[in-house]
């Protein structure tokens, strides 16, 4: 039997402001209704410097493939942040959106023994097949 995931939880202090407890509550059920082993959540306020770095440096300890957010309010401009992306699939409670992870086309390439490029190739044939 496989290991479950590990996930972690992302709340801004000053944006959940009261409702703190709660959110840490529905994103800990989110996860858990997902299948993940919920590891831990962190909670920075608009004080903290770099505050992404930080949750960027928790996920990797952690070794989590998820993040659990109450809203996409909690990241700086109301958007799941590129960097964040690129290591965990982002998952918000409120709008109930998964921001899936990815990786550049050079490095599934390396991964993939150049198949990736060859499926990219492939799509954008497809596309154009389709469009006439």
């Amino acid at each position: 039997m496989r290991p479950r995931p590990t996930a972690v939880g992302y709340i801004c202090r000053e944006v959940s402001g009261i409702r703190l407890e709660w959110d840490e509550f529905r994103i800990r059920s989110l996860a858990a209704r997902f299948g993940y082993d919920y590891a831990k959540t962190i909670v920075l306020g608009s004080g903290t410097s770099d505050r992404i770095a930080r949750l960027i440096d928790s996920v990797r300890r952690t070794d989590a493939e998820a993040v659990f957010v109450p809203s996409e309010t909690h990241f700086l401009g109301s958007r799941a942040p590129a960097e964040l992306i690129r290591i965990a699939d982002v998952n918000t409670v409120d709008t109930a959106n998964t921001y899936a992870r990815w990786i550049d086309t050079e490095e599934a390439n390396a991964a993939t023994c150049g198949n990736a490029v060859h499926l990219q190739d492939r799509t954008e044939q497809w596309r154009e097949v389709q469009s006439g």
